[in-house]
């Protein structure tokens, strides 16, 4: 079966919510406000249950595959420009999911929109490209 670049690109994009499933009582991904219910445990660093480990690693991945969704769709693209264009080290998962956090906290008015235009809106505004 031959995937078009839009199946491919969706596919890369679920990947993480497939693997992990649902997480907690809610789809993270379905809103800002659900991200932020959902992921704010990424900031939590003492007295962690094995069901917050599973949720931080669970957003670290969507947010990763989001940012290797947009990678692959505008690499080697000739008429696609970069989202946004990051430190040439990278910025590790916990750091991308705790500038998706900052930007819903900072933007209340958008959280009911879709996660991933909210983390694509957040490291634009993060890492803009010059």
């Amino acid at each position: 079966m031959i995937l078009d670049m839009r199946s491919l690109l969706t596919l890369i994009l679920l990947w993480p919510v497939v693997s992990y499933g649902q997480v907690g009582s809610e789809h993270f991904e379905s809103s800002g406000n659900a991200f932020l219910r959902t992921c704010s445990v990424i900031e939590k660093e003492h007295s962690l249950t094995a069901g917050d480990v599973m949720q931080q690693e669970a957003c670290a991945a969507y947010v990763s595959g989001f940012v290797e969704g947009l990678s692959f769709a505008t690499e080697g693209a000739e008429t696609s420009s970069p989202i946004y264009c990051p430190p040439s080290e990278g910025p590790e998962a916990g750091q991308l999911v705790r500038i998706v956090l900052k930007y819903i906290r900072d933007h209340p008015e958008t959280a009911h929109q879709r996660t991933y235009l909210l983390a694509g809106r957040a490291l634009r505004g993060s890492f803009p490209c010059k």
